[in-house]
């Protein structure tokens, strides 16, 4: 029988009994997780070799194309709302859609300038 907790707190996870299990599955919660984006990855562009720079252009460059895609779904797929405040849901799926393509973009354009100033140029598959 455990305390309750007030009403609109939540319990941590040591209040629920959840602790140790936390700590036992974070193992094996790893390798579930969702792997990260090329434009979420922090990394140091001047550390990289040029084969390095290449194979990250080509991550960002899908990245780019599969933001983009989502964008125009949310776009033509989601229906307009019909009071004022219906559009919440719709403005905020475009607003994060938007943001995911500008993020990818500049993690693009960003590599791409890394590569140029060594040189080499943009890889016609990376376009």
């Amino acid at each position: 029988s455990q305390p309750c907790a007030p009403m609109g707190k939540k319990r941590s996870a040591g209040a629920a009994g959840l602790a140790d299990e936390a700590s036992r599955g974070s193992g094996a919660a790893e390798g579930s997780k969702k792997r990260k984006k090329a434009s979420e990855e922090r990394i140091a562009l001047t550390t990289l070799n040029a084969d390095q720079l290449e194979v990250r252009l080509r991550e960002l460059a899908n990245e780019v194309r599969e933001a983009t895609m989502w964008q125009e779904h949310v776009r033509n797929a989601t229906p307009a709302g019909k009071a004022r405040f219906g559009d919440a849901p719709k403005d905020r799926a475009r607003t994060h859609a938007l943001y995911a393509v500008q993020k990818a973009e500049q993690a693009y354009m960003e590599t791409q300038g890394e590569l140029e100033k060594r040189g080499r140029r943009t890889p016609p598959d990376c376009r």
